[in-house]
């Protein structure tokens, strides 16, 4: 009886070299399962699309771009990574990922802690709401402003 292996080791793609040849190195390197990035410049939209048949084969977890502006108090701007976010899960969920990370957005100097987070928040909520529809699980890096499990918890009782 062959023995099944305990663990699985999951790397995140280079954005910064030629996806096919990153997907090369990986399997070469042994490595069980991908997680994809989204973001330029080797690892966007049409570097994704055109090799969505081997990704749908080898990734299994999302990750989006840090710089989406969830927690800017300019609407439009925030609005704006909403909808990149968005476009981001449409694509994940094209290749049969169903986690998916959210990097909550660190705001400015200008804005207090308290309005970062509420606008986090509001962000976070529309994107559980879409990824929900498509079937994917959203992951929140715990990142500033939200380093710490506690700070979760008002993220828990609010989405």
């Amino acid at each position: 009886m062959a023995m099944q292996k305990r663990w699985k080791i999951m790397a995140m793609n280079n954005p910064f070299r030629i996806l096919k040849d990153e997907v090369s190195f990986l399997k070469e390197a042994g490595v069980d399962a991908m997680e994809l990035t989204i973001e330029p410049p080797e690892s966007y939209f049409p570097q994704i699309e055109e090799n969505a048949e081997t990704l749908k084969k080898f990734c299994s977890v999302g990750h989006t771009r840090i710089d989406l502006e969830f927690a800017n108090t300019n609407h439009a701007i925030r609005l704006n990574a909403i909808e990149k976010f968005k476009q981001a899960l449409d694509l994940f969920a094209l290749l049969n990922i169903h986690l998916v990370n959210f990097h909550p957005h660190r705001g400015d100097e200008t804005t207090p802690d308290k309005i970062v987070k509420e606008l986090n928040i509001e962000s976070l909520k529309i994107a559980c709401e879409n990824a929900k529809e498509k079937n994917i699980t959203i992951m929140i890096e715990n990142q500033n402003p939200f380093p710490f499990p506690k700070d979760y918890e008002q993220i828990f009782l609010e989405v």
